[in-house]
């Protein structure tokens, strides 16, 4: 009898399990049931914030008629905080939003000229922000970014997404997730740094990097001081250098390989920040050509060159930032390694510090492979 009844509750535990799934899988969402969130973009809007959403026009998509036509659509919204304007852009939508897909929040110019607090509160506390979401600052208004046809493109911000990780790469932009951002904030005495983007006719353009100080905007670093930015803090891999050689002309090389290093030390109260960077170089093109192999005594000044232009740019980057009160390269923490008593007496006036200090870069240049027939013996 107790057997029967066992195998009987067995029975109706499995039936109220099948049951639950069952009732689970019919109130579950589909993507088909929801608003696809490809893009945010965050701009003030007299005394309010206004949100652009870009969002997967999944309807379109499914059309054979809109094969390789855009399947994007945006939405806007206004209200005192960007979960309210987000909140009211829903409101002319027929779906549910989902931001598990969202590739990248932009901020306009207008909305950081008052910090980045409200901004980086929505990053933090919104359970809509996700920490690989990439992030960026527009030269303008942040809805002419997110409303940038891309040329053409189905979803345009794929067409940025990538547009920022490979200009990272290649020492013309910066790749900044929400993660990052973060991390710097909260620091407190590290400064937040983010890829400018600028508006065009057909598709947005890479327009350098602006530094913070605090949580104020502080400058924006040019073509030049962008490249050095990004080799001393190890994120360019790759990118183009060219320089005016007396014999030789211009001379074009491609990075195929950087590395950096970066330290301080404090000596008498003095503070020395040191940056070495090492890069591989293949030459592309020179203006004067060559119809025979690089001799070494060319290639050494060809690599004496290189690097002077290399230390040049991460020169001006390290004085840009200091100038501006800026410390987006972790100096304090190198520092705190060095000597914990200096740092804490530091802290309350970091960032007028950072004119004292003595920045050093060391350049490693060196020609690997050459296009063409010219190569290293």
């Amino acid at each position: 009898m107790k057997h029967k009844l066992f195998k009987a509750a067995q029975i109706i535990v499995c039936i109220c399990l099948a049951a639950g799934v069952l009732g689970g899988c019919q109130n579950a969402q589909g993507l088909s049931d929801l608003t696809i969130i490809q893009g945010v973009g965050i701009d003030k809007s007299d005394d309010k914030t206004k949100v652009s959403l870009q969002y997967l026009n999944l309807n379109k998509s499914s059309s054979a008629d809109s094969i390789g036509d855009k399947i994007t659509a945006v939405a806007t919204g206004e209200d005192q905080t960007v979960n309210g304007a987000i909140f009211n852009a829903s409101k002319v939508l027929s779906k549910s939003m989902f931001f598990g897909q969202n590739k990248i929040i932009v901020f306009g110019s207008d909305y950081i000229q008052d910090g980045l607090r409200r901004g980086a509160d929505y990053l933090i506390r919104s359970v809509d922000s996700r920490p690989d979401v990439l992030l960026a600052l527009s030269s303008e208004k942040a809805s002419d970014i997110i409303e940038s046809k891309e040329n053409d493109a189905r979803i345009p911000t794929e067409s940025i997404y990538e547009l920022l990780t490979v200009g990272e790469q290649n020492g013309y932009s910066a790749a900044v997730t929400v993660n990052q951002l973060q991390n710097l904030y909260i620091d407190g005495m590290t400064d937040v740094y983010l890829p400018i983007l600028s508006p065009g006719e057909d598709c947005v353009k890479c327009d350098g990097i602006a530094v913070f100080s605090k949580e104020n905007y502080a400058a924006a670093l040019n073509d030049d001081e962008t490249f050095g930015f990004l080799l001393i803090k190890g994120r360019a891999k790759g990118g183009t250098l060219e320089i005016e050689c007396s014999s030789l002309g211009n001379i074009c090389a491609q990075i195929s390989k950087a590395s950096s290093k970066r330290s301080a030390t404090v000596k008498n109260g003095k503070i020395t920040y040191t940056c070495t960077v090492s890069v591989q170089l293949m030459l592309d093109e020179i203006q004067h050509g060559i119809s025979t192999a690089v001799t070494p005594d060319q290639a050494k000044k060809i690599e004496r060159l290189f690097e002077d232009k290399v230390k040049n740019m991460c020169i001006a980057s390290l004085k840009k930032c200091a100038q501006n009160k800026s410390d987006p390269f972790m100096i304090s923490r190198s520092v705190a390694k060095s000597d914990i008593n200096l740092y804490n007496s530091l802290k309350a006036n970091w960032r007028n510090e950072l004119n004292n200090i003595d920045y050093r870069v060391n350049v490693s240049a060196s020609l690997q492979l050459v296009k063409d027939n010219s190569h290293r013996d």
